[in-house]
């Protein structure tokens, strides 16, 4: 629920209106799959003995107006009517599954956009303080990885889970005592397995995003930088770096992957168990064949669609939890810098100089150094003079160019354009 909680946190409302719209779609193709499912009800109890028919008097005016009178004919109508809603469902399912998908895409693009956004509002100082790579990483992949492996998942655990809550009601009408028991079985043998993997999950997920934005970092340092590197002759060392990271990297993203899949193959063994402890159960207590089959039908035709349901909500949420580390990086990410459309509200209009610009005093340190770039720096230019700067590395000239373009703003000192003090925005200008 973290990972669903942060995600939510970072959609704009008209994000969160599409997933809504999913959910209420999925819910309308559950409708139609549980009555897809309750359809084999009559038609199994209609072979078992053509005389049900009685039992269902709703059915007789279309028998009538189709001029139906064999047996046959009537249990061909059933079977066409079964198959026409098994077709209706399928077809829904497959439009929730579109659906699903487009609005994942959209997120994806639209949660870059204002990561790129939020990015390009910060001032200069703060990429100073920050590594490419990472920026790099987190627009380009971080942002798809947390929507494609934490929000997907969860989206297409919530859709099957609706429809698998309208089959489950709709055995809890059939039979409940029989329904409890499969649901204690299979429910408790997937309780069991998510809290006994769920710390694992956790802990895969932060090496996983560890050695990738390790990987990441290695190969951007290596091919931006690949004249130094040439000239160093330091390729080695960067393949080396760049090998060490691929073990943890696999082993932590396969192992997510293997546990995400072992609860499948327990819970098909268990459902099969269950079906068949159902067929004994009823033969025991001597229900007659009319009435076994067509519950035992429906239990074993709902169990084949629960089954891969409940899984599948299974891995969505162990791949949220793999994958919230990403999340949570993201999520850090856009709460901790000032926000695009904040920093439009500010006045950016040029400034103009019309007789000459000073600096007088300033002072500048860079984040987390003790001394100063420029310490007490005066300098005074006239419109229209150009001059040149000079000076060993390490001297300041860049500090110079920077603080000249706005980039960078003193600690300390005053700017003064035609002899007037400006304010500290002016630096931004």
């Amino acid at each position: 629920m973290e990972a669903l909680r942060l995600l939510l946190r970072l959609l704009s409302p008209g994000e969160r209106s599409r997933l809504r719209r999913v959910l209420v779609f999925a819910a309308g193709a559950g409708l139609l799959e549980m009555l897809a499912v309750l359809s084999v009800l009559p038609f199994m109890a209609l072979v078992a003995d053509p005389s049900a028919i009685s039992r269902y008097p709703i059915v007789e005016p279309v028998i009538s107006y189709l001029g139906l009178s064999t047996t046959r004919d009537i249990l061909l109508l059933a079977g066409a009517g079964v198959l026409g809603l098994l077709v209706l469902a399928n077809v829904a399912g497959a439009l929730s599954v579109r659906m699903v998908h487009l609005t994942i895409g959209n997120i994806i693009h639209y949660l870059s956009c204002r990561l790129l956004g939020t990015y390009l509002s910060q001032p200069y100082e703060w990429f100073l303080q920050r590594h490419s790579s990472r920026l790099n990483r987190n627009l380009l992949e971080e942002a798809r990885m947390a929507i494609q492996w934490a929000l997907l998942p969860l989206l297409n655990s919530a859709v099957r889970g609706i429809g698998a809550l309208f089959l489950v009601i709709l055995l809890l009408v059939v039979d409940p005592k029989l329904t409890l028991v499969a649901g204690g079985v299979l429910g408790s043998a997937y309780v069991a397995i998510y809290f006994g993997v769920r710390a694992i999950q956790d802990h895969l997920g932060e090496i996983r995003v560890k050695a990738g934005q390790t990987r990441f970092q290695v190969a951007t340092e290596a091919l931006g930088g690949i004249k130094e590197l040439k000239s160093l002759g330091v390729e080695e060392e960067f393949v080396r770096r760049f090998q060490e990271t691929g073990p943890p990297f696999v082993r932590a993203t396969s192992w997510g992957r293997v546990i995400s899949e072992v609860p499948r193959h327990i819970l098909e063994v268990l459902a099969i168990g269950t079906v068949l402890g159902i067929l004994v159960y009823l033969l025991l207590t001597g229900s007659p064949l009319d009435d076994t089959l067509p519950v035992l039908a429906l239990f074993a035709f709902a169990g084949y669609k629960l089954v891969p349901s409940f899984h599948l909500v299974f891995s969505g949420f162990t791949a949220a939890r793999l994958h919230i580390a990403a999340v949570r990086d993201l999520e850090a990410d856009l709460a901790s810098v000032a926000t695009r459309e904040a920093k439009g509200a500010e006045d950016t209009s040029p400034i103009r100089i019309r007789e000459g610009l000073e600096l007088a005093d300033i002072t500048y340190r860079y984040p987390g150094q003790s001394s100063p770039a420029l310490a007490h720096f005066d300098l005074g230019l006239a419109h229209g003079e150009r001059i040149g700067v000079v000076g060993p590395t390490g001297a300041g000239k860049t500090t110079l160019a920077d603080v000249l373009l706005g980039l960078l703003r003193p600690q300390a000192g005053e700017l003064r354009i035609d002899g007037v003090p400006v304010g500290p925005e002016a630096w931004a200008r």
